[in-house]
């Protein structure tokens, strides 16, 4: 069986997870609820990468979690970034924000060895 037809028989040998987990967006403005069917896709893609699925499922739930997300958000702000994914050197006390370019890495590339070598 490829990972194409190995979802169903998982989705059939593991407990459906019962209950939504909510968590607000990056504006903090708006709440994003992951239902049920959301979450056991979320722990079948852990698992195809080697993750353990009942930890996964234990520290999604987990509000340590939900503490660690709010600080990571909380810090990603105060360096100015607005969207995931994000990338910022940090030179000693400088950040540089770099635009990210799926087509073509030579403009990213360039910012980032002239912003941490300077002008």
């Amino acid at each position: 069986m490829g990972i194409c037809h190995g979802w169903a028989p998982a989705a059939y040998m593991l407990p459906r997870p019962r209950n939504t987990v909510r968590v607000r967006d990056f504006s903090g403005n708006h709440e994003i609820t992951f239902y049920p069917s959301d979450i056991a896709t979320l722990i079948e893609l852990a698992g195809e990468i080697g993750v353990d699925q009942e930890d996964f499922r234990a520290d999604l739930a987990c509000e340590e979690t939900d503490r660690e997300l709010r600080r990571e958000i909380a810090e990603s702000r105060s360096l100015g970034i607005e969207g995931f994914p994000s990338l910022v050197v940090i030179d000693g006390g400088s950040r540089l924000p770099v635009p990210i370019d799926y087509t073509d890495p030579v403009p990213m590339l360039r910012l980032i060895r002239e912003g941490v070598a300077g002008p």
